[in-house]
This record gives structure tokens, sequence and C-alpha cells, in this order.
């Protein structure tokens, strides 16, 4: 099972992400959510959004569950990540980091259960340095667009 969420730092993509989830951002030809969907095709998807998009989200996403407890081992991957390699949905509780920004972590259902938001999220995790790019500012998605087409 993978997790999209949304992390910190969404108010620096305002105002693109003030009425719609960071991974309902378009870069290249995909939107974020579509470019983890192409990664994990087998994979249960769960979206963890802001509550105020929970019912558009649900809407908008009706094969995904959304805002829903998390009942097994869990992949969380941000929102807002552009993963150049897949990330082993199992395995050992680890944190994936890209230049020192968080783009997701997997643990055990255990420790997701306990989960009550991963927004401002603090993690005691082994760390592993992935290959991907992250979308902090509008600008960014406009940088990555021609290596994503």
């Amino acid at each position: 099972m993978i997790c999209i969420y949304e992390g910190d730092g969404l108010d620096r993509l305002s105002p693109l992400c003030d009425l719609r989830p960071a991974f309902d951002l378009r870069c290249g030809r995909f939107t974020l959510l579509e470019k983890f969907i192409r990664l994990y095709p087998d994979e249960q998807v769960f979206l963890w959004v802001r509550e105020e998009l929970q019912e558009l989200t649900a809407e908008a996403h009706p094969r995904c569950a959304v805002n829903d407890r998390v009942d097994s081992d869990c992949l969380f991957l941000s929102a807002q990540a552009i993963l150049d390699e897949v990330v082993p949905v199992n395995g050992d509780e680890a944190l994936f980091t890209h230049g020192g920004v968080v783009v997701g972590f997997r643990l055990e259902v255990a420790t997701a259960q306990r989960l009550g938001s991963v927004r401002s999220l603090s993690l005691d995790l082994p760390e592993s340095e992935v290959k991907a790019h992250v979308i902090e500012w509008p600008w960014d998605a406009i940088e990555y667009n021609p290596d994503e087409l």
C-alpha cells in the first residue's frame, strides 16, 4: 500500500495549491499523482490531504481512499515529490530524502496507526537518499517540466 500525503510547505505553493491537493499539480504530461500510480500500478493508493480538501479529493479520485486509517505496512510519499526511481514498498522502516528534503518514509502498520498527522512529522528512522525532484516552489514545476515531458 502507498499513501500520498500533503506535508509541510504548501504555503510556498500558493496559489497553485490553495484549492487543490499538491499531487494534482501537473509537471510534464502527467499530474504528480498520475506519476505515482504509473510507478506503482499494482498498489492500493491512499491519499492524505488537508481536511478542507477531503470531500473534493474523494470526488475527484473515487478509486483512492482519502484520509482513511492505514491498516497495513505502508510507503508514504510526499505529494510534492517526483521520484526518478522506484522506492520499494516493502522493507524495514526508513526515511527517504533528496537533498535534505523528505520525499517519503516506510512504516510498519503499528507505527503508521499511531500517526495523527503527517504534517510537521518528526520520525527517528534510518535515512536513505533517493533520486527525486521536489516541487517546493511554483517555479520548480516549470523548471522540471522539460525533463518530465
